[in-house]
């Protein structure tokens, strides 16, 4: 279902499933993260439903938490904060990682293939959502890097929620993809 105008990078509260049918396969990237064979499988396979509660605490700092329901049950908790700070935690997906979110404008992306899922005008006023992840590799002993950043596009004429990713593996690999959600209901 496509995203209403009334939906923002300040209002992603509500239920989404990622359209595999317009986003890329992102199975590489999950096997340089360490996802094995069996599961990638299963999340290409599968649907995905992420519920998401998007509010600001009472000191003022945006939260975005992300529940991704994924296949056999698994899930995937990620409690955002966008102070640009560090995060480290164990996820049980990709084990130990280490977050940082932010709001920017679309002007302050570096990466051009990142700056695609940008209404210009929307992601000027609100802004998008930078988030880069990377392995804890003191913890897990090896190194990759996932840049994401979360907007708006119109694709055929319909607007979608968009993750545009920049991946970088172990070895120096590259990869660059585009996650799209339908919403499935907002709250």
């Amino acid at each position: 279902m496509a995203s209403p105008v009334h939906i923002t990078t300040k209002n992603l509260s509500g239920t989404w499933t990622i359209n595999k049918t317009l986003g890329d396969p992102l199975d590489r990237v999950l096997a340089l993260q360490g996802v094995g064979w069996l599961t990638r499988k299963a999340i290409g396979l599968s649907p995905i439903t992420q519920e998401i509660k998007q509010y600001t605490d009472e000191s003022g700092m945006e939260h975005i938490d992300v529940e991704s329901i994924l296949p056999g049950g698994l899930k995937s908790v990620e409690c955002r904060i966008l102070d640009d700070s560090e995060q480290h935690e164990k996820d049980d997906l990709f084990g130990y990682i280490v977050r940082r979110s932010k709001r920017v404008k679309r002007s302050e992306l570096t990466h051009e293939y990142m700056k695609g899922n940008c209404h210009e005008a929307e992601a000027e006023e609100d802004g998008v959502l930078q988030m880069t992840v990377r392995s804890d590799t003191a913890k897990t002993k090896t190194t990759w890097v996932l840049e994401q950043v979360w907007g708006f596009e119109e694709l055929d004429g319909v607007r979608y929620s968009t993750e545009r990713i920049h991946f970088v593996g172990p070895k120096g690999e590259t990869i660059e993809g585009r996650l799209v959600y339908n919403l499935v209901k907002s709250t």
